[in-house]
């Protein structure tokens, strides 16, 4: 369990850049109720490896607006909590993974997601090729990502975000593996 800083209410900025923690499973308490925090740097180079299941660390931050968690496995997550404030308006996912088989509300990356301020996904560079379900219902996004062209399953990603407004040029690309792309959009209403 990683709880350094657990109710540490006079830390306004923290950088934990360089951290090595890749037998970590549990992160419910990393940087809970620090009530000030409003600048969280590093969380991008954690090496939190696959041993990751519980994460609500981040919840009652209500002052954080954006979070970097590139490169973090998702893949053994089983407890989301309300990992993330609803304050929380941009997240960063550049090469995360999530190689579960089964992505639901409640678990892995797509748990982690679906909160109540999330409005933009900066997701630019990719460790997966299987986004099937992963923003399923996150109804406040306002973007989609490009897939990359290796991808193999994107079906249903998008389906339900009402909150899509514009959509990239997806199937402009040339997919190399690409097996499924059922419901990939569907419901996206907000698309003009």
């Amino acid at each position: 369990s990683l709880n350094n800083f657990l109710g540490q209410t006079n830390i306004t900025s923290l950088n934990i850049t360089g951290c090595n923690v890749p037998l970590v499973d549990d992160m419910n308490s990393f940087v809970g109720n620090c009530a000030n925090l409003t600048s969280l740097i590093g969380t991008e180079t954690l090496n939190m490896g696959s041993n990751l299941q519980k994460i609500t660390t981040f919840a009652y931050n209500t002052k954080l607006t954006s979070l970097n968690l590139s490169g973090w496995d998702f893949t053994n997550v089983t407890n989301i909590g309300s990992a993330l404030p609803s304050t929380l308006t941009t997240v960063t996912l550049n090469n995360v993974v999530d190689n579960r088989t089964e992505k639901t509300s409640d678990n892995g990356l797509r748990g982690f997601l679906n909160i109540g301020g999330l409005k933009t996904i900066v997701m630019d560079e990719f460790a997966m090729t299987d986004f099937s379900n992963l923003f399923l219902g996150v109804t406040k996004i306002k973007n989609d990502i490009v897939f990359p062209s290796n991808a193999t399953n994107v079906s249903n990603c998008f389906n339900g975000c009402t909150g899509i407004t514009h959509i990239h040029s997806n199937w402009k690309t040339t997919y190399d593996a690409m097996e499924d792309t059922t419901d990939c959009y569907l419901g996206c209403t907000g698309v003009t």
